[in-house]
């Protein structure tokens, strides 16, 4: 599953760094409204990867469920390449995980959406909103998965 991160604030604390804007109260209620939609459908994830801007991360966090669920954070997340994106996310998975998922941000969760299900990291056209969510199947890598839902947030209302 690849999610783009919930709502967060418009400017960072004290006027700090991009990366360190943390999600707001709408932000927090999408994230847990999107893992009880994971658990009604029985998608508890093996592991949860992550950029590690905090609003990526803070998303992945309320996503993961469990403290035993691995939360890993992937540098490669937080910037462009959905080449680079991809092999760093194959790089963080275990051998035995069947359910995924990967927090990112716009316009880079669109990319690497296209490259895991076309080849091509501009062979789709995905309005990836805020806390939406891609489920497929699959592996990682250019053209590896199939699609089987788009899910906006505004759909788990």
């Amino acid at each position: 599953m690849l999610v783009r991160h919930a709502t967060a604030t418009d400017r960072a604390p004290d006027g700090g760094p991009d990366a360190e804007r943390p999600l707001v109260a709408k932000g927090e209620a999408q994230a847990r409204r999107l893992a009880q939609a994971l658990e009604a459908w029985g998608l508890r994830p093996d592991r949860v990867l992550a950029s590690p801007w905090r609003r990526a991360a803070e998303t992945a966090q309320l996503l993961s469920g469990e403290p035993s669920v691995p939360l890993v954070l992937v540098g490669a997340l937080a910037a462009p390449g959905a080449a680079a994106q991809s092999a760093a996310v194959a790089a963080a998975l275990a051998p035995t995980d069947r359910v995924v998922v990967v927090v990112g941000h716009e316009p880079w969760t669109s990319e690497l959406a296209a490259w895991w299900l076309t080849g091509r990291d501009d062979g789709l056209r995905i309005a990836y909103r805020k806390a939406a969510a891609l489920v497929a199947t699959g592996r990682p890598g250019p053209g590896g998965l199939m699609l089987e839902a788009f899910v906006p947030a505004r759909l788990l209302r």
